[in-house]
């Protein structure tokens, strides 16, 4: 009797195990098919991105199989894509849009704003992504403000704004335009909140992009009010912050940050060069 018991208990391991282990086959057959069947995107540039959010179910396809990588993504779909891709779940328990939570959620992250987004159906624009990813990416890089000749229309935009153009452009989560515009009046695709979203999370997939400074550029990081102290020689770019003589953007021989000091290099320091070996190359200066 023992022994009928104890094979009828093993058959019934054998089955749940069989059974298990047939289950979880077929999800991933299902997820490889869901990947495989998102018709849409198999030649298109955010191929990898979308493939990467809908692999971590932060996205997902359309039920006839396509993602549609070109349409415009409304603010409440970027909120939840934003927020699920850095593992915030959304509030409970709110009235109204089936989104609130989640925007809710945003503003608890400081994502988003008390008063932003108050029609949560409208496209979601670059500018506005902008503004989102630069508050998740909670810091800035020391240079990010000589990007202002990498994106060139970023002139007529708030304070606010320019700063997280110009932040995520420097960041990598974003390129640009073939014509160094950024365009933040332009409702996003669902291709490029996808990428974004990618970028934000995982930064080795940011792009990246040599540093060039100009005169103008230059002269704002004079090592005062905060800012680095940045000088040109021959044509390259250094960083002298860290450098002991350059204290508060000034040598002790009296030369300047935030300017070329090529010709002081060659004519006036007994070390030439050599006096840079301390700082750190950062860019690229075309008068």
């Amino acid at each position: 009797m023992k022994t009928t018991i104890r094979i009828a208990s093993l058959v019934f391991v054998f089955i749940l195990i069989a059974t298990f282990s047939t289950s979880y086959a077929a999800m991933d057959m299902m997820d490889t098919i869901e990947m495989k069947e998102l018709s849409d995107v198999k030649d298109h540039w955010g191929k990898t991105f979308i493939e990467e959010l809908v692999s971590k179910d932060i996205v997902s396809g359309y039920p006839d199989q396509t993602f549609r990588p070109d349409n415009t993504i409304t603010r409440a779909e970027f909120i939840v894509m934003l927020l699920k891709a850095k593992k915030i779940s959304p509030m409970e328990g709110m009235a109204g849009h089936w989104a609130n939570g989640w925007k809710d959620a945003a503003i608890e992250a400081k994502y988003l704003m008390s008063g932003e987004f108050t029609d949560l159906d409208k496209a979601i624009t670059r500018g506005e992504i902008a503004l989102m990813v630069d508050r998740a990416l909670a810091s800035r890089g020391h240079y990010y403000m000589a990007r202002t000749m990498d994106v060139v229309d970023t002139k007529n935009l708030s304070e606010d704004q320019k700063m997280a153009v110009l932040n995520v452009f420097d960041a990598g989560i974003v390129s640009g335009y073939s014509d160094n515009t950024f365009r933040v009046d332009n409702p996003a695709t669902r291709a490029e909140a996808a990428t974004m979203t990618v970028r934000v999370i995982s930064p080795e997939k940011r792009a990246s992009k040599d540093l060039v400074f100009d005169k103008e550029t230059l002269a704002k990081f004079n090592g005062k009010n905060g800012m680095r102290s940045l000088v040109a020689v021959d044509g390259k770019v250094y960083d002298v912050s860290d450098v002991g003589v350059w204290a508060n953007g000034t040598h002790f021989n009296g030369a300047v940050a935030g300017v070329d000091i090529s010709q002081q290099i060659r004519e006036g320091s007994p070390h030439g060069l050599s006096t840079l070996s301390l700082a750190k190359e950062v860019g690229i200066y075309q008068e």
